[in-house]
């Protein structure tokens, strides 16, 4: 019998569902996108924003309302998101919220 390097491995057969967990990265927009996804799967999404964070300090002032991390339920999954906090724009944080 021919065994595979694989079969000693704690992978799991193809057949088995594989749950991905996308995180996506905006501009400052993230509220406004998964409000949006939100009203397209009937879902309420979850914000938690840099005001009142450990992370506000670390940050400027305009950066307050920007989303730290976002999720959405959607079936069984959920996604994530949040806005890109490594360098400003133009200079400042510009997060819409």
């Amino acid at each position: 019998m021919h065994r595979s390097v694989l079969d000693s491995c704690d992978i799991p057969p193809q057949n088995a569902l594989m749950q991905p967990f996308p995180y996506l990265f905006s501009n400052g927009t993230c509220e406004e996108a998964f409000l949006f996804y939100a009203s397209v799967f009937g879902t309420a999404p979850d914000f938690m924003r840099v005001k009142r964070s450990p992370m506000e300090q670390e940050l400027p002032p305009e950066a307050a309302n920007c989303i730290m991390r976002a999720s959405l339920a959607i079936g069984s999954g959920h996604i994530y998101g949040s806005d890109d906090l490594s360098k400003p724009r133009h200079g400042r944080m510009q997060c819409h919220g």
